[in-house]
């Protein structure tokens, strides 16, 4: 019978261990899904966003020259259903983003999103609704005006949730992603020149003009956001050689549709669709803040998705397109990265405790923990703080659950974490001083400004809890339990935020900072998605 039971007890570790094991490797690979995801959703920007306004200007002029005839209402409910799904879908992009996205500085951004989506949403039944009854009684004009003030309503929310998603966004993805499309438009234009296909070339053209402004406008707002002044006369000045070169790929465009036959004009289109995709690519590299040493980890590339996700083929954007004549030479897209370092063994790796369901801050401790167990420790003070404040939030547990507990260890467990608050609070505030993106900034002030006051408000909890050492049980020892427990879960919640935003605000550092901290991934976290995969 003691044997029976020593071998159920060696089982249910097992299980234990093969259970924990699979969540982490599920957790890992989910992480690089949202990634892929996200980078989806930027693709579909690019090209849902670059032309908002086409499906209602349709239904629009529909109205306005509606005589009553059965081919103007055919065309007026084809328009509805295209601006109807239209408008759904920019709203579906807009709040998908913004459920995918884990940037802290744009909460307040995504609200407006999900506010702007809903109206958005209840505007537009309401368009079709008035542009019918417009056509059903076109001489009044309460109808007429009240259609209009319905679309002048859509255009300010669309427009307003256009300027949102942009700044959600990053702005490196977002032009690799209107590149992709507008080398995907240039091969279909080579094929409707073969087939002679003017309409499909005449729409390929402006679907590249109009995402080239979006890039144009996008980068610009890139540069206001930045306080780099090499960065951003870099920046302008490419985006003035883009701007330069899209009059010239216009006037080709339109020459070659007169008369796709004609050869020379397809060589002038060919040339000068060249110099816009090398304008964007030059932007493009301008804009780039990966720093492929400190960053190697960071950000997957596109084989390392394909291959760890290849179950989803649906998911892959198709780039397989037909040689024809003329190739354009344009720059490559960034689609590797550097041989990854050998894995290092850290110290106390694998040892953090295990947290039960009794144990609320040692089960904070593990998720900021799990979190921050990904990167090295290795020239990164940050992360070493981080891991450090941990190890103590474990031990605090110990203590408040009054294991081994003395006044003595309790207080001195909540000093060292208070000092370890503002050590990481201090190279928060180097890391934001020397931060050109505005808005990563203010975000990792405003988050790391909250762990000293959670800091101190922990240090006088935990003298509070050690004088009820002898009055465990009574009413005063369970308040001061619960606003020690509460406040120990903030600080590991605020100490996981902070970390992110300097993860965010690393890759936009000064040239001349002397500020270094590498986000090297560990190969093991690796390892466990390719296992899965």
């Amino acid at each position: 019978m003691i044997d029976e039971f020593k071998q159920f007890s060696k089982d249910i570790k097992l299980d234990r261990i093969t259970i924990k094991n699979a969540a982490k490797q599920l957790q890992n690979s989910l992480s690089f899904i949202v990634k892929r995801i996200f980078r989806l959703l930027i693709q579909k920007i690019a090209d849902q966003y670059s032309d908002l306004n086409a499906p209602l200007n349709k239904l629009v002029e529909t109205v306005h020259k509606s005589n009553g005839d059965q081919i103007t209402d055919d065309k007026f409910k084809e328009f509805s259903i295209e601006f109807l799904e239209s408008s759904q879908k920019l709203c579906d992009i807009a709040t998908g983003l913004a459920l995918s996205t884990n940037q802290i500085q744009s909460r307040n951004s995504i609200d407006l999103i999900n506010r702007l989506t809903l109206r958005i949403k209840e505007i537009s039944p309401h368009i079709v609704n008035a542009g019918y009854i417009t056509i059903t009684f076109p001489g009044d004009k309460n109808f007429l005006e009240n259609f209009e003030l319905l679309q002048r309503q859509w255009q300010t929310n669309i427009f307003y949730l256009q300027q949102l998603v942009d700044e959600i966004i990053d702005c490196e993805s977002f032009i690799i992603a209107c590149e992709k499309s507008i080398i995907r438009e240039t091969y279909e234009t080579q094929d409707a020149v073969l087939e002679k296909n003017t309409s499909v070339i005449v729409n390929n053209a402006l679907s590249i003009a109009q995402k080239t402004n979006r890039i144009v406008k996008v980068t610009a707002q890139e540069a206001e956001n930045s306080e780099d002044k090499l960065f951003v006369d870099k920046i302008l000045q490419s985006n003035d050689k883009l701007k330069q070169s899209l009059p010239y790929f216009i006037h080709s465009a339109k020459s070659l549709a007169l008369d796709p036959s004609d050869k020379e004009n397809y060589l002038i289109w060919a040339s000068s669709n060249e110099q816009l995709i090398d304008a964007i690519a030059s932007v493009r590299e301008c804009v780039s803040s990966n720093d492929l040493e400190s960053n190697r980890y960071s950000i997957p590339n596109d084989q390392d998705l394909n291959n760890q996700l290849s179950q989803l083929n649906y998911l892959k954007i198709n780039e397989d397109f037909n040689n024809n004549s003329y190739v354009p030479k344009y720059k490559p897209l960034p689609v590797s990265r550097p041989t990854p370092l050998p894995d290092l063994i850290e110290e106390n790796e694998n040892e953090f405790p295990e947290p039960q369901n009794n144990q609320p801050i040692l089960m904070a401790a593990h998720d900021l923990h799990y979190s921050i167990n990904q990167w090295y420790t290795t020239d990164n003070d940050m992360v070493a703080v981080a891991k450090r404040i941990t190890f103590l939030m474990a031990k605090l547990s110990e203590l408040v659950r009054g294991q081994n507990r003395s006044n003595k260890q309790l207080i001195s467990t909540a000093k060292q974490l208070f000092d370890e608050s503002l050590e990481i609070c201090r190279l928060a505030r180097l890391m934001a001083n020397d931060c050109t993106d505005k808005r990563m900034k203010i975000n990792l002030l405003q988050v790391c400004e909250r762990i000293p006051t959670i800091g101190t408000q922990l240090k006088i909890l935990s003298t509070v809890k050690a004088t009820m050492l002898g009055h465990q049980g009574s009413r005063e020892d369970e308040e001061a339990t619960e606003m020690l427990i509460c406040n120990a879960q903030n600080l590991n919640a605020s100490v996981k935020e902070t970390i992110r935003a300097a993860k965010s605000a690393s890759i936009k550092l000064k040239s001349g900072s002397a500020l270094k901290f590498k986000w090297i991934r560990k190969k093991s976290v690796e390892s466990n998605i390719l296992s899965v995969t």
